[in-house]
């Protein structure tokens, strides 16, 4: 179209009736994946976090006490018993009848015994590891 001062302009013009959309078409197929991307930068290290309580029992408040000739001992008023055990002087004892703690006494012990019951004791070695908690 032109106008009387020389200028023009474009536009769309339709003749006739403007038609329904068309349907939608057919979904494409999968593009590939794509390159993997660069791994990030680490973060900055983290402080080092406080130092925990100490245990139930220090190791350097754990003990052993050995004895000769005899079945039973002991440890300090107000230990614990860890363990025990002891060795036979006799060729004839291959094992001890009594092997256990003693725990119903304070201090607490360890009692070893490699004779029959109701025979003369037969240990040479009783020992026992305890701990001041």
């Amino acid at each position: 179209m032109q106008t009387g001062a020389g200028l023009s302009d474009d536009f769309p013009v339709a003749f006739g009736e403007i038609g329904p959309q068309g349907a939608k078409g057919e979904t494409g197929d999968k593009g590939d994946q794509g390159d993997k991307g660069d791994t990030g930068t680490k973060g900055p290290k983290g402080d080092t976090g406080d130092q925990g309580p100490p245990g139930v029992i220090d190791t350097g408040n754990i003990y052993t006490r050995m004895t000769g000739f005899t079945d039973r001992v002991f440890c300090n008023e107000g230990d614990i018993v860890l363990g025990g055990g002891g060795a036979c002087k006799s060729f004839f004892s291959i094992r001890a009848v009594i092997d256990r703690p003693i725990l119903d006494v304070d201090p607490p012990g360890w009692e070893y015994n490699c004779g029959e019951a109701g025979l003369p004791d037969d240990a040479q070695q009783v020992w026992v590891t305890c701990a001041n908690p």
